[in-house]
């Protein structure tokens, strides 16, 4: 099991320092794939916080680590 701190990756806004690599990135793990999203949260600003997994994987991991 995960701690909170794995789960919660925040990735940059598109105007921040890698925002746009971030954003590219999550495009290609996920573009056209099937799609799990386990919605355990709400943040201050009413988005939904959750887990997504694409084709079995953990996405937020995947993309930590690539």
């Amino acid at each position: 099991m995960l701690g909170n701190d794995q789960k919660r990756i925040d990735t940059p806004e598109s105007s921040m320092p890698y925002g746009k690599e971030a954003k590219e990135e999550l495009i290609r793990l996920v573009v056209g794939k099937s799609l799990k999203v386990l919605i355990f949260d709400e943040d201050r600003y009413g988005r939904c916080v959750g887990d997504i997994y694409c084709n079995g994987v953990f996405v937020q991991i995947d993309l930590k680590f690539n």
